[in-house]
């Protein structure tokens, strides 16, 4: 026998609601009654499993109370049998579009009740040993992205000991930017972690984190630098922010070590564009001295940019330079499960020098 479930029976006329009662009864089943879609409504938090309502009812029919029903996410799979004495095409397609998932008909027959209640409590048992298993792979998944972070912060705090034990300074900037790398990638586990979203991430609030730090790391609180952000609202998977996000440090830290040599005053600009077939564009432009004139992506001759080229390579992008006025990098790439959202960019700018 399947095991007991809480039915909530729906239906103005007490005596068909008494005979209904009493068939889920035998069936094993607890009966709620309502004898309104008012009351059936404020009953669905009841844990109820499944809702059998009557089609003629004053005030609100069972057309109206389905919707209603499937209106609300929270119920959105609640097994619904319209109980009905109309047999036309129309007024079954009319209930299904109202969110019935079966019918059946009066005068009711106790063995085909017994049929349809137990098909729909079996589909819904399954969509609920679904949305636990779905749970528990979230929390677990959560929880990788926990520890990810984590293990690679303590290699981030092992590398800056370790640079501690150095008085060179060129050896010190080679653990500041290996740190600063680890933190990229430490920091798309941390905002996955926190997001609703475990498939995708907002990408405007990872680059706001990774400037942030960027900024910490590299001292620039105090200098004239002006930095403008203008992102639309993207969201990337995991296999594609990681690269994005040290491609992006690679190209800011260029700019902060060599674009404004002297304290130089100057501007930054981030841009990240959603374009046409899945496409996106990263651009990050600055109007400091300028990178020179004959360097080569194709085969770079410093570990940083041959790091934004292997990434770039990685995800499929296309990644180009323009030094008219001051540096322009330009990384087009696409990326398979994005979402991009109209609505307007996110635009932000930051004065470091206040």
């Amino acid at each position: 026998m399947f095991p007991q479930k809480r039915i909530l029976v729906v239906d103005d006329d007490r005596q068909n609601v008494e005979l209904l009662k009493n068939m889920l009864e035998s069936l094993g089943h607890v009966a709620e009654v309502a004898y309104s879609g008012i009351e059936a409504i404020g009953k669905l938090d009841q844990n109820i499993d499944l809702v059998l309502l009557d089609v003629m009812m004053p005030v609100s029919d069972g057309f109206e109370i389905a919707g209603r029903i499937r209106s609300n996410p929270e119920f959105g799979d609640l097994p619904i049998i319209m109980v009905t004495i109309l047999d036309s095409k129309q007024d079954r397609l009319r209930a299904v579009e109202s969110g019935a998932n079966d019918f059946i008909s009066k005068p009711i027959d106790m063995l085909e009740l017994r049929v349809r209640v137990t098909s729909l409590l079996k589909m819904k048992n399954a969509q609920d040993r679904i949305k636990s298993s779905l749970r528990e792979k979230e929390i677990l998944l959560r929880e990788i992205h926990h520890r990810v972070k984590n293990n690679l912060a303590i290699v981030s705090s092992l590398l800056s000991l370790q640079s501690r034990y150095t008085t060179d300074e060129f050896h010190r900037g080679m653990f500041k930017d290996a740190q600063n790398r680890i933190r990229s990638m430490a920091l798309a586990h941390e905002k996955l972690y926190l997001a609703d979203n475990l498939a995708a991430l907002k990408m405007n609030e990872y680059i706001d984190g990774l400037v942030d730090h960027l900024l910490v790391s590299f001292k620039t609180l105090g200098k004239p630098i002006r930095l403008v952000k203008n992102l639309e609202e993207v969201y990337l998977g995991l296999e594609t922010v990681v690269p994005v996000g040290i491609i992006l440090t690679e190209l800011l830290s260029n700019c902060f070590k060599h674009a404004f040599p002297d304290d130089r005053r100057g501007e930054i600009a981030i841009t990240l564009l959603a374009k046409p077939e899945n496409t996106f564009e990263l651009i990050v432009a600055d109007n400091g001295v300028g990178i020179r004139k004959n360097i080569d992506l194709s085969n770079p001759d410093s570990f940083g940019l041959n790091l934004v080229k292997t990434f770039a390579q990685q995800i499929g992008g296309k990644i180009d330079v323009n030094s008219i006025q001051g540096t322009k990098f330009s990384l087009e790439f696409k990326n398979g499960k994005a979402k991009h959202r109209v609505g307007g960019p996110y635009e932000s700018v930051t004065n470091t020098d206040c």
